[in-house]
């Protein structure tokens, strides 16, 4: 069992083949530069049971998150294929928000209530910070944490950045079929 434990994550680590870019570090590759985060245009889904809405579907894929080994309140995880539903916990309250690459496949398109306010967080929470490559999210409430994303070798990566002494729960789930 003990060698179970050791294989399995370094099974897992194998199995990534892209590693996030460090923001806080220069990188090798002058071409490596933040990603624009948007938020999505697309029209309201209210209602749950459309075939359209992203609140009922399953997304049955897990997908790993890693911290930076110099700031460990800042963690990331890569943008694959699909939809991901990304949830930040503290105490009994939550943030949930749905993050997809753009069709340019260089942006990071962010849906919230104004896409899905049946399920979602707040559009009022989030802040675009002027440059667009960074978001804030504040309920007011005790929850408070930044999104960035950056490109590196044709992936993007998404940082979650919370503040330091503060424990919250994160968790990112992926629907490949979601479109």
């Amino acid at each position: 069992m003990r060698l179970l434990s050791i294989l399995f994550p370094l099974h897992l680590l194998a199995a990534c083949n892209q590693t996030a870019p460090q923001p806080h570090q220069k990188t090798a590759n002058p071409a490596a530069s933040p990603t624009l985060l948007q938020f999505s245009k697309a029209a309201a889904v209210t209602e749950l049971k459309d075939a359209n809405s992203w609140c009922n579907r399953p997304y049955p894929e897990s997908v790993m998150i890693g911290a930076q080994p110099d700031d460990t309140n800042r963690r990331y995880f890569m943008l694959g294929d699909g939809v991901h539903r990304v949830v930040v916990q503290g105490g009994n309250m939550s943030s949930l928000f749905f993050v997809k690459k753009a069709s340019d496949g260089k942006t990071a398109e962010v849906f919230t209530s104004d896409n899905f306010p049946m399920c979602l967080s707040n559009r009022a929470n989030f802040e675009m910070n002027p440059d667009g490559n960074l978001f804030n999210y504040d309920n007011r409430q005790g929850i408070r944490y930044s999104v960035e994303a950056q490109t590196g070798d044709g992936a993007i990566a998404v940082f979650i950045a919370f503040e330091p002494g503060v424990q919250y729960g994160l968790t990112v789930h992926r629907c490949a079929d979601c479109r």
